[in-house]
């Protein structure tokens, strides 16, 4: 959930899901970081790290790198789970939603703060 006035930051912010729906449909993303540094001290107010893992078989067109080093290699299509069900999906994401909901820190999207992806 977004909640923003400022008209830069909601552009910032469908500018990166624009890119990050490119990624994960081209199966190009293993690990999401989004990190919320302080505009004027560069520290880092909050800090979010997702695993992702997508389920489908990449398109037999994509090649992707097999490198171990590369942060965001696809495991080969043998390595990948079976697909999970809508009700396990949505129980995850519930959970996530459930640990932010929880935290003992708010983070408010305000002047002193800029928004960064990694």
């Amino acid at each position: 959930m977004l909640v923003s006035s400022d008209d830069q930051v909601k552009a910032y912010i469908k500018k990166i899901m624009s890119q990050l729906d490119k990624w994960m449909v081209g199966g190009k993303i293993s690990k999401l970081v989004v990190v919320i540094t302080s505009k004027d001290t560069g520290e880092t107010v909050e800090r979010w790290q997702f695993d992702v893992q997508i389920f489908s078989r990449p398109s037999k067109k994509k090649s992707f790198s097999k490198t171990p080093a590369s942060e965001n290699a696809v495991p080969p299509a043998e390595d990948v789970a079976p697909e999970k069900t809508e009700a396990e999906i949505q129980s995850e994401i519930q959970s996530i939603f459930r640990q932010i909901t929880a935290s003992e820190v708010y983070v408010i999207l305000c002047v002193g703060c800029q928004k960064d992806m990694e």
